[in-house]
């Protein structure tokens, strides 16, 4: 069976200075080639243009597959 590629997309994870809560920003339709080298890269531009008083602590990167199993 093969799996066929559905959708990419990234989870950014804020912590906001002294709050425990996270803030979570989700950006879809990012293309399948993407490499985990050029996700990095964005997370940390992203991070450089967060407002000083959340700091991006994690991105997820979320890929969904679809596997035919008839």
């Amino acid at each position: 069976m093969e799996a066929v590629f559905e959708s990419k997309k990234l989870e950014l994870i804020y912590s906001p200075v002294g709050e425990n809560k996270a803030r979570k920003q989700s950006l879809g339709n990012i293309q399948e080639s993407a490499s985990t080298d050029s996700i990095g890269n964005f997370a940390k531009l992203m991070g450089q243009l967060a407002p000083t008083e959340e700091d991006l602590n994690t991105v997820m990167l979320v890929e969904k597959q679809r596997i035919n199993i008839k």
